[in-house]
């Protein structure tokens, strides 16, 4: 925060008034602003954070030009130009934890390194039809 204010308004940071106080980022101060103007809150992680690459618009752009030039020297319908992902499903998800007495050193658990799951890929064309999802049981 403090790296913001000297670049974008270091006015803030230099003494004022009679006292000649100087601004003091406290951590009071940074969770009020992140709390009150900001409206965030300090959560835990649930999952990874999606890496995005340095040269992501790059990689945009030229995928944008090659999409279009196919589709221009082609003539590629709407209808068959593709948009795909896919994810997976657990049929059973593995619990971690059971009954044991009390005092137990070691608790054994049938089937935790099992896994029962497919994957499913679901798409939709540029004309905006849904396609139907494509079930992959293995492999």
């Amino acid at each position: 925060m403090l790296g913001a204010i000297e670049t974008f308004a270091p006015e803030l940071l230099e003494p004022t008034g009679p006292s000649r106080q100087v601004f003091h980022c406290s951590n009071s101060f940074l969770r009020s602003f992140m709390t009150e103007e900001l409206g965030w809150s300090l959560r835990k992680a649930t999952r990874a954070a999606q890496k995005i690459p340095d040269d992501a618009v790059e990689q945009c752009r030229d995928s944008f030009a090659r999409q279009a030039r196919a589709i221009d020297e082609y003539q590629i319908p709407a209808a068959l130009r593709v948009n795909i992902d896919q994810t997976n499903i657990h049929l059973q998800s593995p619990s971690h934890v059971t009954y044991e007495k009390i005092g137990s050193k070691q608790v054994p658990l049938l089937g935790m390194e099992e896994k029962r799951a497919f994957t499913v890929v679901v798409g939709v064309s540029a004309s905006g039809e849904l396609l139907p999802f494509q079930a992959i049981r293995q492999g």
